[in-house]
């Protein structure tokens, strides 16, 4: 084939992986060279058979403890990756997306790998950070916004909807689904075929530093495996750990360690556990946390005034508003900083582009879940009653092994009282609150939901009988075991249109630009899977693609009745033009000391997480309801 085919460069970088693991460095070293110097010619650097000739040498390097040509490779092959990734994967179909991406040389673990042992490669990783985490919910957003951009393509979009709502219905059979999904991918392939250029522009550290209050920083965490060299031609990574990345305004930058993540994951879990089952004072969990979390950061944190988060792993799950500082515990973060939490450090220069004008608010609440049966106690019936939990379900075999969604009558008062103070129409309520209906809002500047939120982790043991848990639960995306309980999921077999759930897969292919906040009313609406480099996957994510700039979502189950005082309040402060941040630590802060002993408690305040623009919503204080209508 000749010295310069890629075939011959293939062979070279396998003849040169076989020299490593013999611990032959010396020998291996200039053949990845010329496998790399071939490829680069013959295909591209940005091309992926490209890439592991960078990323295996760039592996030897490092187990040699050659830092600064083991940085340099890194830096190309991730600035080469991102080029690839920004103009292929946005062609590819949705769920073809992430398997692509994973099949790459996995350069992003390497860097950290890199940063573990040479802080001199912390620009390179603050880099990678800040263009990596949630790629695909970036592409997915832009793919969003401009599949309406002709009849063609929005006539596409529209039949890709279709497939997307068929295959969320808990009502179709498993044997349908395979041909389904065939379709949607071949017609989601047409779709962006005929879609002008979906290129994204990468983000610079300067264009984010620059981006940043004066009195505030960045705090980028990371988890990641320690590279522990090759065994018997494996690579071998150690337990995983967690960093801090921190970005200043002026550009200066900071690595701090945070140490093993199973404590830090435990610590959690544990304290989330606490809150959520309130049986007990979770104050000293939570102390933990901030012990693990905050502590080392504390030498970083004089004179800081706003504080931005972008978490990883866990610590998605970590209610942040919430948790004590680490030099007093009777004082919260969020009461000697002002506390923002993003998805990636990249939002602080999306969102200096300026909100849309989105249209009149929306109210949707108290859904008419279906007729239950009669019986004798409220636990084998779903009773309703006011002190109920939004998420709350019961599961027995009086009702054919699935699930029944308790009514929340609370709602109906939250619901005028929102709709009152947002200055919105009507409330959308009982038979009405369909996921249908849900779907064709169109950019409402607030979209408040008020019903019953699920979650179904995917190890969930499938209940009996044709339910709908086994459909939801059994689902390998995890935007379909996540979502919202509409009119008739109590009953989905009535209607094959729509069985009452809007799941998460279901709301990215909303219109939401121009929306500048969805609240969901509902509890654990902020639990989902977590996919280290793409966040949560679920409902945030989810409204986050559909153009919503920012979304308030609860962490645990809250009492009904709570949760419609709390929401009162907190758009009661908003209507007032406070930012959303600061409402929501006002709120909280006045549950903190409310007369109802019930209220204070950190089960009932905590509960709730801004994610996205931190900022007042224009147009929508005291004295302009008027133009909110």
């Amino acid at each position: 084939l000749g010295p310069e085919h890629p075939n011959t460069a293939q062979a070279l970088n396998n003849l040169a992986f076989l020299y490593v693991n013999q611990g032959r460095y010396g020998e291996a070293e200039p053949l990845y060279k010329r496998a790399l110097a071939i490829f680069e010619k013959a295909l591209g650097p940005e091309h992926p058979n490209t890439a592991p000739s960078h990323y295996n040498l760039a592996r030897m390097q490092l187990q040699q403890r050659m830092f600064p040509p083991a940085r340099e490779l890194l830096e190309r092959l991730t600035s080469a990756q991102l080029t690839w990734l920004l103009r292929e994967l946005p062609l590819q179909p949705r769920e073809l997306r992430a398997t692509q991406l994973a099949a790459l040389p996995d350069a992003v673990a390497t860097t950290f790998a890199l940063l573990d042992v040479d802080h001199g490669a912390l620009e390179l990783a603050l880099q990678t950070r800040l263009n990596r985490q949630g790629l695909l919910a970036a592409i997915e957003q832009r793919q969003r916004q401009l599949a309406a951009s002709s009849p063609q393509v929005k006539d596409l979009a529209e039949r890709v909807a279709g497939l997307d709502r068929q295959l969320a219905s808990v009502s179709l059979p498993a044997k349908q689904r395979p041909a389904l999904r065939q379709e949607r991918q071949r017609l989601e392939a047409e779709l962006f075929r005929t879609l002008p250029s979906l290129r994204i522009e990468p983000v610079s550290s300067a264009q984010v530093a620059a981006a940043l209050p004066r009195d505030g920083l960045l705090v980028e965490f990371q988890q990641y495996r320690p590279f522990l060299g090759f065994n018997k031609g494996k690579a071998q990574w150690g337990l995983p750990r967690y960093m801090a990345l921190l970005l200043h305004p002026d550009g200066r930058s900071a690595l701090v360690p945070l140490g093993e993540a199973a404590p830090i994951d435990k610590a959690v879990g544990q304290a989330l556990e606490a809150t959520a089952r309130n049986n007990q004072d979770p104050r000293p969990l939570w102390r933990q946390v901030s012990r693990l979390v905050l502590e080392p950061l504390q030498p970083h944190l004089g004179g800081i005034g706003e504080l931005f988060l972008s978490p990883d792993g866990e610590l998605h799950r970590v209610p942040f508003a919430a948790l004590p500082t680490s030099t007093d515990p009777q004082r919260l973060l969020s009461d000697v900083v002002r506390l923002r939490i993003l998805t990636t450090g990249r939002d602080l220069v999306r969102l200096q582009q300026p909100a849309k004008a989105g249209g009149a608010s929306v109210v949707m609440a108290n859904p008419a879940y279906g007729v239950v049966a009669a019986a004798k106690s409220s636990t084998a019936a779903g009773t309703a009653t006011s002190g109920g939990k939004r998420g709350g379900q019961q599961r027995s075999a009086e009702l054919r092994g699935g699930l029944r969604w308790d009514p929340l009558p609370a709602t109906e008062f939250e619901a005028l009282q929102v709709a009152k103070l947002l200055g919105a129409g009507a409330p959308i309520e009982g038979p009405q609150a369909t996921a249908a209906r849900a779907l064709q809002q169109r950019a409402p500047r607030v979209f408040h939901i008020a019903t019953h939120g699920f979650f179904f982790p995917v190890t969930l043991p499938q209940a009996r009988g044709d339910s709908a848990l086994p459909a939801l639960a059994a689902q390998e995306d995890p935007l379909l075991r996540s979502g919202l309980v509409l009119a008739g999921a109590n009953r989905p077999e009535l209607n094959p249109a729509d069985d009452g759930y809007l799941t998460a897969s279901e709301a990215t292919g909303m219109d939401l630009e121009g929306t500048e906040l969805v609240v969901l009313s509902a509890c654990e609406t902020g639990l989902a899977d977590v996919q280290s480099g793409e966040g949560v996957y679920g409902l945030q994510r989810a409204f986050t693609v559909a153009g919503s700039r920012a979304t308030l979502l609860s962490l645990w189950k809250v009492k009904d009745a709570a949760t419609a005082a709390f929401m009162a309040h907190y758009y009661g402060r908003l209507r007032q033009g406070e930012g959303r941040a600061e409402a929501l630590v006002a709120t909280q802060a006045a549950f903190r000391h409310h007369a109802d002993p019930l209220y204070r408690d950190m089960y009932v305040w905590g509960a709730f997480q801004l994610t996205g623009d931190w900022r007042p919503i224009q147009r929508l204080s005291s004295g302009s309801a008027a133009s909110a209508r």
